[in-house]
C-alpha cells in the first residue's frame, strides 16, 4: 500500500463499537479496500461509440439547490459500460508496426475495470497487430508497483500518470517527455482544458496525455438530507450551514452526516483554501502546514469527529470511506466527477453533486486529473504513443464521459458527461471548476504526504492538537523541501 496514494494512506483510524467499523465488520460494506487483491477481470465490454457533436450554445450555470424537500427523480436508464463502436471507427488502422504493449492502470472497482477493458478492446480492434496486456491494480498498490518496476528498469510501456505524481516521477525519469511526439504529430493541445496541462508537465515539457480532470465537490445523499430536514449544498451555503446539516443527519451509532477521506489533501484542502489557508507557498519552496490559519482548519476538520460527532471512524483504505457513502451510512463526502460510474452502480438511493461550502475566503476547490504516460525504458514507445493518442481521442473520451468514469479533459467531449443522469445536477461538475485551482505538488510529495499523514493520525485520534503536531514535524518537512529544490535544480 502506498502511503501517499490519493486514495489511501497508512493511517489507521481506530474503530469504536458504535462507529462505522462495527458496521463494516457486520458486512455492511460490499466493496474491498484498495489494498486487497485486484478485482478479477470481467469480460471486456463493447467498444465506445463515436462522440456526439458538442452543444452549440453555452452551458448555463446550475441553479442553487432548493431548500424545500426534493422529490427523488425517476430512475434513469444509465449504461455503466460504453456502447458498441460504429463499424467505421472499428476498421483496422494501417501502418502501425507489430508490438506488445504492457499497460499498468488503476482500478478500484469492478465497474471501473470493465470500462478500461472495453477501451483496450477498442484499441485492439483498430490496431490488431499491437497486443495490449493490461495489469489493473487498486489505488493502494499501483504507485509503489510503478516505482519498484521503474527502479529495476522494467516499468510497463504505458503508465497510469496521476497528476499528483507527475513532478516526482518526471524528475526521477520514470516517464519520458512527450514533446517530440506532440511536435511531430502536431497534436492538438487546444481541445484540452489548459489547467490539466499544468499537472501533466514538468519543467515546461509535457509528460502525459490527459484523459480526465475535475474539481472535487460535495457528493450527497438527497434522500437523507430531505428526511433530516437538512439544508442541502447550494451556491450560498457556508461552513456553518454544512456543520448544522451534518448534525441534523447524524444518528449516533447508526448514520453520520459526513465521512472524511483518510488522506490529507482529498477532503481537507478545499476547506483550507476556502478559509484563507494553504499548505505551500507560491513558488513551491516552503510548506506552510504549521501556519496558524492552516492548523485552525486542520483542527476544525478533526473536530468534525472528535467534538461534533458527525463523522465516523474509518480504517485507512482505498474504498472504505467511499463505501460508507455507497451503502447509505453517511450523508455526504468530498470526491470528484470520476465517481459517477461507481455511484450509478452501487448507490441505491437518490444522490447528487453539490458545491462545497463557503469559508471566510469564499469557495475554492482543487482540480486534479490523470493521463497516459510512456515509460522512459519502453522499447516500443512509438506504438505506446499511438495507444495514448487513441485513448485520449474525442471518441474515447466521449465514451469515458458517458460512462461516468471521468469528466473528460477534451472540451469537445464535455457535453457527453452532462447528457447522462444521475446525478440530477451534472452541471455542478462544470460550476465547481469556476471556483477551483489545480492541486500543486512537488518532487518529494509522496515522502512528505506519508510523513504528514502519520502526524495527522495523532490529531484525528485526539492525541495531539493540530498546532503542536504540525510544529513537531516542521524540521523534517523542511529537510524534504531541501531535497526537492536539489532535484529541480539538477
Amino acid at each position: 500500500m502506498n502511503p501517499a496514494s490519493a486514495y489511501t494512506s497508512r493511517r489507521s483510524f481506530l474503530r469504536s463499537a458504535a462507529g462505522l467499523g462495527g458496521l463494516l465488520a457486520a458486512g455492511a460494506l460490499a466493496s474491498a479496500c484498495g489494498s486487497a487483491a485486484p478485482t478479477p477481470s470481467p469480460k471486456p465490454a463493447a467498444a465506445p461509440t463515436a462522440a456526439p457533436a458538442p452543444a452549440a450554445k453555452p452551458i448555463e450555470a446550475s441553479k442553487p439547490a432548493a431548500t424545500k424537500p426534493i422529490e427523488a427523480p425517476k430512475p434513469a436508464a444509465v449504461a455503466t459500460k460504453p456502447a458498441a463502436a460504429t463499424p467505421a471507427s472499428a476498421q483496422p488502422a494501417a501502418g502501425a508496426k507489430a508490438a506488445e504493449l504492457s499497460w499498468i492502470w488503476t482500478s478500484n472497482t469492478a465497474e471501473e475495470q470493465q470500462f478500461w477493458e472495453s477501451q483496450a478492446e477498442f484499441f485492439r480492434k483498430k490496431y490488431p497487430n499491437i497486443t495490449v496486456k493490461p495489469q489493473f491494480l487498486g489505488g493502494g498498490e499501483i504507485y509503489d508497483k510503478i516505482q519498484t518496476l521503474a527502479a529495476g528498469g522494467a516499468a510497463p510501456d504505458i503508465i497510469f500518470w496521476q497528476g499528483f505524481r507527475v513532478q516526482a516521477w518526471a524528475a526521477r525519469k520514470i516517464g519520458r517527455s512527450l514533446e517530440p511526439y506532440i511536435k511531430a504529430d502536431k497534436f492538438d493541445l487546444e481541445d484540452f482544458d489548459p489547467e490539466i496541462w499544468k499537472m501533466m508537465s514538468y519543467k515546461g515539457e509535457n509528460y502525459g496525455l490527459p484523459y480526465d480532470f475535475g474539481a472535487v465537490m460535495a457528493i450527497y445523499n438527497r434522500e437523507m438530507f430531505q428526511k433530516a430536514g437538512a439544508k442541502p449544498p447550494s451556491a450560498d451555503w457556508t461552513r456553518d450551514d454544512f456543520l448544522e446539516s451534518m448534525k441534523k443527519i447524524t444518528k449516533e451509532g447508526e448514520q453520520w452526516g459526513f465521512v472524511q477521506s483518510p488522506d490529507f489533501f482529498w477532503g481537507l484542502v478545499p476547506f483550507l483554501w476556502s478559509n484563507g489557508a494553504t499548505y505551500m507557498n507560491d513558488d513551491a519552496t516552503q510548506m506552510t502546514f504549521d501556519a496558524p490559519e492552516t492548523t485552525e482548519v486542520i483542527q476544525w476538520y478533526a473536530d468534525l469527529r472528535l467534538k461534533h460527532k458527525v463523522a465516523p471512524s474509518v480504517e485507512a483504505g482505498a474504498t472504505a470511506w467511499r463505501d460508507a457513502f455507497y451503502t447509505g451510512k453517511v450523508g455526504m463526502y468530498i470526491d470528484g466527477p470520476w465517481q459517477a460510474l461507481t455511484l450509478r452502480s452501487r448507490a441505491k438511493f437518490d444522490w447528487d453533486f453539490g458545491l462545497i461550502p463557503k469559508g471566510k475566503s469564499g469557495r475554492t476547490s482543487w482540480i486534479a486529473g490523470s493521463g497516459y504516460a510512456l515509460s522512459a525504458s519502453s522499447k516500443v514507445a512509438d506504438q505506446g504513443w499511438l495507444f495514448a493518442k487513441e485513448m485520449t481521442s474525442k471518441e474515447n473520451l466521449a465514451a469515458l464521459a458517458k460512462a461516468g468514469r471521468g469528466f473528460p479533459a477534451r472540451k469537445s467531449a464535455m457535453q457527453s458527461y452532462l447528457d447522462v443522469k444521475p446525478p440530477a445536477n451534472p452541471q455542478v461538475s462544470v460550476d465547481s471548476l469556476k471556483e477551483a485551482k489545480y492541486l500543486r505538488t512537488h518532487t518529494v510529495w509522496q515522502e512528505m504526504n506519508n510523513l504528514l499523514n502519520k502526524q495527522l493520525d495523532k490529531v484525528y485520534l485526539g492525541q495531539a492538537q493540530a498546532a503542536s503536531a504540525m510544529k513537531e514535524i516542521k524540521p523534517q518537512i523542511d529537510d524534504l523541501m531541501k531535497k526537492h529544490l536539489q532535484l529541480v535544480q539538477s
